[in-house]
């Protein structure tokens, strides 16, 4: 953030100086610049460059911009602007149209998610140990199967990632 606003800082410094610069010519620079300084970190790998690069990037988009606002400004009379701004939005927003048209809804169709099985342990006798299981899908209906499991067996069927374990004494 501070970036960007020395980045309009500059702009302004360069702008109003006594031999001022067109922004044709300031916007061309930055965008140079902004192209470097995304070109550099692909190259170098150094931590410190690529932070410097990308302060750099965002001093460029600081300046960009008020370059754009004055360039706007003195190609587009004030009286049509907001008209043209809204004709040059209808081609952007066919594109968001048709682009979200062609993606399918129901991406769960397509990758089912996982069954939860629920893991019920009933003690048969609190000083054995032992376990009745029942296990039932959440998804596909409900079906049981009991069958007597030790302590040990019942913790390593526990730990499966799609069970999830409720346990009556």
């Amino acid at each position: 953030m501070c970036s960007m606003m020395f980045g309009s800082l500059v702009y302004k410094t360069v702008s109003t100086s006594s031999n001022p610069l067109p922004a044709q010519r300031i916007l061309t620079g930055v965008l140079v610049l902004a192209s470097v300084c995304l070109f550099v970190p692909g190259h170098v790998r150094d931590e410190r460059i690529t932070l410097w690069c990308f302060c750099v990037f965002e001093l460029c988009c600081g300046a960009y911009y008020p370059v754009m606002a004055s360039l706007k400004g003195k190609l587009v009379d004030d009286g049509l602007r907001a008209s043209v701004y809204g004709m040059l939005r209808i081609p952007l927003n066919v594109f968001v149209v048709l682009a979200l048209s062609t993606t399918k809804e129901g991406e769960s169709i397509r990758y089912p998610a996982p069954q939860l099985h629920v893991l019920t342990l009933i003690r048969r006798d609190p000083s054995r140990h032992n376990f009745r299981h029942l296990q039932c899908t959440a998804a596909g209906g409900c079906h049981s199967c009991t069958q007597s499991l030790d302590l040990r067996e019942a913790c390593m069927v526990s730990q499966r990632r799609d069970m999830q374990v409720v346990e009556l004494t």
